[in-house]
């Protein structure tokens, strides 16, 4: 009898064996996504010197994994000048997603509305070119160790800025006869064709010449 089991189990090692080898291996994987629109106004651009809002959130594929609880998703928004230069940054931060009651939307302000503020500095003015001048938002989401799709991991904006833009209109002396030695007084006109207003508190220079004919 013992002899009869010492073979009946070494004829059944082989067959066990056998079975985890042909034993499909399930893996995990993982696909997050970023998504957001651009608030800025219907010409895609934004005023300087403004605030403006970015909505947006990052998702999951239903048809992937979750990400466990202790595995931080960061996501981030980048406002970039025409070099590629960081003016401004917003980072947020999930722990594990998706999580019940945790919003995967993206927010820095304390309203009521889901939506990332930035500021546009007055100093990016002068930075602006006409027509060749881009200003980018760049949105990543990152942190998955088994993420199994990168190509939705990113998306970019591309927008143009707009500012002040000084035009004189009309300019008149004041009087019709004019003397060698008297003052000559004129009137100037100046117009901002544009909806953005100039600086509060920066002057600028306005300059008559009066040129020989």
């Amino acid at each position: 009898m013992k002899l009869f089991n010492l073979v009946l189990i070494k004829k059944l090692i082989p067959f066990i064996s056998l079975f985890f080898i042909l034993e499909p291996v399930h893996s995990q994987s993982v696909d997050l996504g970023i998504s957001f629109a651009f608030d800025g106004n219907a010409s895609n651009t934004v005023l300087v010197g403004s605030y403006f809002s970015v909505t947006g959130n990052i998702y999951h594929d239903i048809n992937s994994s979750d990400v466990s609880a202790g595995e931080n998703i960061v996501a981030t928004i980048e406002l970039l000048d025409p070099s590629g230069i960081v003016i401004d940054t917003h980072t947020q931060t999930w722990n594990g997603f998706p999580t019940n009651g945790v919003s995967g939307a993206l927010d820095n302000d304390n309203s009521v509305v889901d939506q990332v503020l930035f500021f546009m500095p007055w100093v990016e003015a002068s930075k602006w070119a006409p027509g060749d001048k881009r200003w980018q938002l760049v949105a990543r989401v990152t942190g998955a160790a088994l993420e199994s799709d990168l190509s939705d991991n990113i998306s970019r904006h591309i927008f143009e800025l707009e500012i002040p833009n000084l035009q004189v209109t009309s300019v008149a002396p004041v009087g019709a006869n004019f003397r060698p030695g008297s003052d000559l007084i004129v009137n100037a006109t100046v117009a901002n064709n544009s909806n953005v207003q100039t600086q509060n508190g920066v002057f600028f220079p306005l300059e008559a010449r009066l040129l020989r004919g």
